[in-house]
């Protein structure tokens, strides 16, 4: 009996030990990477980036973010300034444009090779297990405050997030003193909002009293985004995205960042921007020109595209879905949403062009 409580005492001595040198080892080891964000800023031998900016945001030992392409999850273990991101992250299977894939592919094998991390002068760099740079991170940004955004879609209250209509302009800057501001639509818009974390409460808008009849269906939008607006409970920054959520988790307002100076107006913006309209059948498409960037405007929705070489006119492909396009040559234009093909469309003038919202779907 004595030799039996003596082997109980030694066991239970052992176990205490045990949990001790865990205990402690747990104490020693710390992320410093825990609930940050980073946004891409250089590959070695890229000399520049295209499309969207990849991001990569830690928390909670899970990993998550863009490659440019596609979304990502996975997992991430940190100790001091060591990192192992899991080699199986999962992904969205969104084709793109060629330089692009070949740019998100680059980025997800630095994220995967990463054995250690530094920062310097504010960024993030991943390094192999030779000390290597794989890449370099900026930070993103954790506050709305003096921020800019152009809406993309909202949720329509019948469960569905849709698109602007073809036209039309949704705007929504954060200032830092509390209030938000912006147009929807026809009209400009005021309120305040407060943030605490992801969480945020928008208070109640304030809007001028315009009625406008063009486009169609553009009053009953603005009601629908100041709703949806008003239903925000959680925002997420993601590169040059924003998302706002409601408490349940669906999707309220996509964004994306816009010029600051352009959202602050006295008046709900109009398209400044060079413009060919084209009729593809009795489908009405613009096709605006801002600078550098395209936008596609189709039935209700808009694609931002970019542009790719041809052999011959001007190739345009989403920058989120390379099974949407536009390719126009003279007059003449091809039209592929989603991989369906529609009717030849010819260019118009906007004057002498119908203006109509019609069905996205081909006849």
């Amino acid at each position: 009996m004595h030799t039996h409580r003596m082997g109980l005492g030694l066991v239970l001595i052992t176990t205490q030990m045990i949990l001790a040198c865990a205990t402690v080892g747990s104490a020693g080891s710390s992320d410093a990477l825990t609930d940050t964000g980073w946004k891409l800023s250089a590959l070695p031998g890229q000399t520049s980036l295209t499309g969207r900016p990849a991001t990569l945001h830690f928390s909670e030992g899970r990993v998550h973010g863009s490659d440019g392409c596609n979304r990502y999850s996975g997992t991430y273990n940190a100790a001091g300034e060591k990192l192992n991101i899991s080699e199986n992250l999962a992904s969205t299977k969104m084709a793109c444009p060629e330089p692009l894939m070949r740019q998100a592919e680059a980025f997800t094998r630095a994220l995967t090779k990463a054995s250690a991390w530094r920062k310097e002068a504010g960024q993030l760099v991943l390094l192999d297990s030779g000390g290597r740079e794989l890449a370099t991170l900026a930070a993103q940004p954790q506050d709305l405050a003096a921020t800019a955004w152009r809406v993309t879609g909202y949720n329509n209250g019948k469960q569905a997030v849709v698109g602007i209509l073809a036209g039309s302009e949704l705007t929504l800057a954060f200032a830092a003193d509390g209030k938000l501001a912006g147009a929807a639509g026809c009209n400009n818009y005021t309120a305040s909002f407060t943030t605490s974390g992801e969480r945020i409460e928008i208070g109640q808008a304030a809007a001028t009293r315009k009625v406008c009849s063009q486009p169609e269906g553009i009053m009953e939008q603005e009601d629908r985004f100041l709703n949806a607006l008003a239903s925000a409970a959680t925002w997420r920054l993601d590169g040059d995205r924003l998302e706002l959520r409601t408490a349940a988790g669906a999707l309220a307002l996509s964004l994306l960042a816009a010029d600051s100076a352009a959202v602050w107006t006295t008046e709900p913006r109009r398209a400044a921007f060079p413009s060919q309209v084209f009729l593809c059948g009795d489908l009405r498409v613009l096709l605006t020109h801002h600078g550098e960037r395209m936008q596609l405007s189709v039935g209700g929705e808009i694609f931002a595209m970019q542009q790719i070489e041809a052999a011959s006119g001007a190739r345009y492909v989403a920058v989120d879905d390379a099974t949407t396009s536009f390719w126009s040559k003279g007059d003449a234009a091809t039209l592929v949403i989603r991989g369906q093909a529609y009717p030849t469309c010819m260019q118009v003038t906007a004057k002498a062009s119908p203006f109509r919202t019609v069905s996205r779907h081909p006849g």
